[in-house]
């Protein structure tokens, strides 16, 4: 059985891959975006929260970076992409919480705990409460970024 021309000419054509004429082919892979340089800033020193003994305390605290904060870098010691809490001191039962960014980048912010340890005796028979065995609970830390320059 042979086919007509006009078949034979639809079959060829659906063979044949799609391209419009003048048109350029897309690259597999977008062009990579040239990486912006950066560099690490101390962005605020000692920020600290302390607790007495049977004491609980906690303090929000918001840093703001002078230019936007580079998400891109990462590594081990970090609490964020680009963000490192540096630990001066952790006494006690204390550390960060909350941590997270602005929503303009440029900005993280935190909430540091601390809790005193001992054992409170709360009042009775007209004995005011007390804390057995009071020892202080601190947290002090220094907060570095990645930043663009």
């Amino acid at each position: 059985m042979m086919l007509g021309a006009p078949a034979a000419i639809v079959a060829a054509i659906l063979l044949l891959p799609r391209v419009s004429a003048g048109a350029e082919t897309i690259p597999e892979a977008p062009p990579e975006r040239a990486q912006r340089p950066s560099h690490l800033l101390t962005v605020g020193r000692a920020f600290t929260v302390e607790a007495k003994g049977c004491e609980s305390r906690g303090k929000r605290f918001v840093v703001t970076a002078i230019q936007p904060i580079d998400r891109s870098k990462t590594g081990k010691d970090q609490i964020l992409s680009g963000v490192f809490l540096r630990k001066r001191e952790l006494t006690g039962r204390s550390g960060w919480r909350n941590v997270g960014y602005s929503p303009d980048g440029r900005s993280i912010e935190f909430e540091l705990f601390a809790e005193g340890a001992g054992e409170a005796i709360p009042a009775s028979g007209g004995t005011p409460s007390r804390c057995e065995s009071p020892s202080l609970s601190r947290a002090v830390v220094d907060v570095e970024a990645w930043v663009f320059d």
